[in-house]
């Protein structure tokens, strides 16, 4: 959970240095399962256009997220990125090979899973222990932001 409330934090901190505040705050229990990721999204943009106010973007905590967003906001009809724009977070290459391609972050798969495997076999042969280690993410601009 640490993960995603990591995401979350560096979502709302980049609002605050650029002057804006969240407009409201959605929650939905996540999963590591697609079909629940996706499905979550489609719950969440529901709750999102049942309101009397739309916001101007939604960031989610997950590219499955995001396809569940875009997927309920394309079949109510609901324009993106022109009436709401959305990102993602992950990188996976599902929203680069979809229309339209979802903005996401990008994290760097292949570095991760090597720092990792290095992590464990040095934690397993004695020469360290478990430590957390940030690696940069980048932006893959899509066709759903503007």
């Amino acid at each position: 959970e640490k993960i995603w409330n990591d995401r979350t934090r560096g979502c709302i901190d980049a609002l605050h240095q650029h002057g804006l505040e969240p407009f409201g705050m959605y929650w939905g229990r996540g999963s590591a399962f697609m079909a629940k990721a996706f499905a979550c999204g489609q719950k969440i943009a529901r709750e999102i256009l049942a309101q009397a106010e739309l916001p101007d973007a939604i960031y989610c905590e997950s590219d499955m997220i995001a396809l569940g967003v875009l997927s309920e906001l394309l079949e109510l009809k609901i324009s993106v990125p022109q009436t709401i724009a959305l990102s993602g977070h992950d990188g996976l290459d599902t929203c680069r090979f979809l229309y339209p391609r979802i903005t996401t972050v990008v994290q760097p798969q292949y570095e991760i899973g090597r720092l990792a495997a290095r992590s464990l076999i040095s934690t397993i042969e004695g020469n360290s222990q478990p430590q957390t280690v940030s690696v940069p993410s980048t932006l893959f601009l899509g066709d759903t932001t503007a």
